[in-house]
């Protein structure tokens, strides 16, 4: 159970689970983990090939891939499928499905009926990765090289008259516009 924040897990097979608080999750195996609700990040190197995410209503299997999984309290779950691609198996009480869905698509699956739509990728949905030496969870966003040099983490939070002064090779806020001077 995480209450609040992020964790980062990895597995002996070096799949990684980046899970979201509020979140209910259990470890079932060494290639499989269990979400009951909240937010998942698989990312899956070849060597972890078919590490699955179970949901209350469906299994995703990796066929080599990163994906996002959010499972609701309600028994929804939605699939992001970021890089490569995935088996999707939906089960109800009835029937059993099993669905191929690939890179920058997404499905929905909504509670015990096991109904699933087509729904538009959200990129942007999870953390993706964590940086603990400077406080960054990354969740997909463009970083701005422009906002880096002004003193900033590349998401905006820059100074617009700040900058790498070439002379002394360090940051520093610029109180007037200098014109470069000639020399040899």
């Amino acid at each position: 159970l995480l209450r609040k924040g992020v964790v980062s897990l990895v597995f002996d097979n070096q799949a990684e689970a980046i899970i979201e608080g509020p979140a209910e999750f259990e470890i079932a195996s060494e290639n499989r983990i269990r979400i009951e609700y909240g937010r998942l990040y698989v990312v899956v190197p070849q060597s972890a090939l078919g590490f699955s995410v179970v949901t209350a209503n469906s299994t995703i299997i990796d066929l080599g891939t990163e994906f996002g999984v959010m499972a609701g309290l309600d028994g929804s779950t939605e699939l992001h499928v970021i890089k490569g691609k995935t088996a999707m198996v939906v089960a109800n009480k009835d029937q059993h499905a099993s669905l191929l869905v690939g890179q920058g698509t997404a499905k929905r699956v909504y509670g015990p009926l096991a109904s699933v739509s087509d729904i538009v990728v959200n990129e942007r949905l999870f953390v993706r990765k964590i940086n603990l030496q400077v406080d960054l969870l990354w969740r997909g966003d463009t970083i701005s090289l422009a906002d880096i040099v002004g003193g900033g983490s590349g998401f905006g939070d820059g100074m617009a008259d700040g900058g790498i002064n070439p002379l002394k090779g360090e940051f520093e806020v610029f109180s007037e516009v200098v014109r470069p001077s000639v020399g040899p």
